[in-house]
C-alpha cells in the first residue's frame, strides 16, 4: 500500500477548498455583496478588524470585542457613507433607508445597508479606499447577475460601474 505523503495531501486540498463568499480574511481586505431580496436591495459590506480600525479617529484598541464593539457603534455608523456608496447613473449618491452595523463572531465588522427594492444602481464605490495606504482593497460580488459580477475595488480604482439590468 502507498503511503499518504502529508504535504502533497494538504498542498492538495487548499486547491481544491473554496473560502466563502463574503467574508474578510486579510487584516486589508474587505469583501461587498449586492443582492436584490424580496424586500430590499442588500448591500453587505464586512471589514477585518484592521482595516476598519484604520478608518476610525482615533483608531480603537484592538481587538474589537462584544464589550467595547457598543461604543464604538456610533463612529463606526459614522464611516459608512465613505465605505459603501451606491451610486445612481449621474455618479450622485443613492441614499440608504437603513444602515446596521454589527460584530460577526469571526471579529469582523459587518455593515448591512438596505436601499428600497426597486433601486437599480448604477454603480457602487468605496470613497475610503482613496483615503487609505496602498494595500487595502475590497473584493465585490454583484448576486443581482448570473453569473455573479465579481469585481476587486483599490486604491486607484475605487468605484466599479454595475451592468445595467433588465
Amino acid at each position: 500500500m502507498p503511503r499518504l505523503h502529508l504535504p502533497l495531501l494538504a498542498c492538495l486540498l487548499t486547491t481544491w477548498l473554496v473560502p466563502a463568499p463574503g467574508r474578510a480574511h486579510q487584516p486589508l481586505e474587505s469583501s461587498a455583496r449586492i443582492e436584490n431580496t424580496r424586500d430590499n436591495l442588500e448591500l453587505t459590506l464586512t471589514l477585518a478588524q484592521p482595516y476598519a480600525a484604520a478608518l476610525l479617529v482615533p483608531a480603537p484598541t484592538l481587538p474589537l470585542t462584544p464589550e467595547n464593539f457598543d461604543s464604538l457603534r456610533p463612529a463606526l455608523l459614522a464611516i459608512a457613507p465613505l465605505l459603501a456608496a451606491a451610486t445612481d447613473t449621474s455618479g450622485k449618491m443613492l441614499d440608504p433607508t437603513r444602515v446596521l452595523v454589527s460584530l460577526t463572531t469571526e471579529g469582523e465588522v459587518r455593515y448591512l445597508l438596505l436601499y428600497p427594492s426597486d433601486l437599480r444602481p448604477a454603480g457602487f464605490s468605496m470613497p475610503a479606499l482613496a483615503t487609505l495606504p496602498r494595500g487595502y482593497f475590497c473584493t465585490l460580488s454583484d448576486q443581482r447577475t448570473t453569473p455573479p459580477g465579481r469585481a476587486i475595488l483599490f486604491k486607484e480604482r475605487p468605484v466599479h460601474a454595475f451592468p445595467a439590468l433588465p
